[in-house]
């Protein structure tokens, strides 16, 4: 658990760094190139905790 709270935490301080910096660079295909990874990097987590959770259960 501490694991996956410091993963999502480093994740939203990436985000807002890439954003910072997106922002103050104001280029549009370095948005749409950023926009792209954050949502990879968010669909890649959910992902993992599904395959995760369903994995606990086949368990039991």
């Amino acid at each position: 658990m501490p694991g996956k709270i410091a993963g999502v935490f480093a994740l939203a301080i990436w985000l807002a760094y890439v954003g910072f910096l997106v922002l103050k660079v104001g280029e549009i295909p370095l948005l749409i190139i950023t926009a792209a990874t954050i949502v990879m990097a968010a669909v890649d987590l959910i992902q993992t905790e599904f395959q995760k959770r369903a994995e606990s259960l086949r368990r039991g």
